[in-house]
């Protein structure tokens, strides 16, 4: 569900074919955001780490799953020219609510040197607009929030659990309340 509420959350005016997406973080999500942008068609996926040498099992499984995709892994804190990329997905915990809430996994230079066009991707739901997202906003640029990934997740199991579609509308209503 993880893989398919990622890849929903992205509208199908965001073309990604062929492009360079940026990933913060090597962890559960990080591996579901690089499928889900393997099927959107991405060429190359370059990851952020804390510890390059515990990203090493998920650097292992793409490479092996998706041999056509040129991976790349960094430290965070040497964070390279995020330019070239098309949409940087922040797959950390960093500024969910109640875990650094007031800080952002980029510094906000980072953010001001992007092209117009970059998506800004941020999987964290709580609070609904990350520090992340708003400074994203601020600047102009396109945002998608972990809100969607977590609704599109829990509508994706329940089919698969009962067969039946839930009313997504109505599901991302009640999240939002009780947010």
């Amino acid at each position: 569900t993880d893989i398919y509420g990622f890849k929903t959350a992205i509208p199908e005016s965001v073309d990604l074919t062929d492009k360079r997406a940026s990933v913060l973080g090597t962890g559960g999500a990080a591996r579901a955001a690089v499928v889900g942008l393997a099927e959107r068609g991405v060429k190359e996926i370059d990851f952020y780490t804390r510890n390059i040498i515990n990203s090493r099992q998920t650097l292992e499984y793409v490479r092996a799953k998706f041999p056509e995709i040129n991976f790349n892994v960094y430290q965070i804190q040497n964070i390279r020219s995020l330019a070239d990329s098309s949409i940087i997905v922040n797959a950390t915990p960093i500024g969910m609510k109640g875990f650094m809430a007031d800080q952002m996994p980029l510094e906000r230079a980072d953010l001001d040197k992007l092209n117009p066009n970059t998506v800004i991707y941020d999987i964290v739901y709580n609070p609904v607009k990350t520090v992340l997202i708003q400074e994203a906003q601020k600047r102009g640029l396109r945002t998608i929030g972990g809100l969607d990934m977590l609704i599109y997740q829990a509508e994706r199991a329940i089919q698969i659990w009962t067969g039946k579609d839930p009313d997504v509308k109505l599901m991302k209503i009640a999240a939002l309340e009780a947010l």
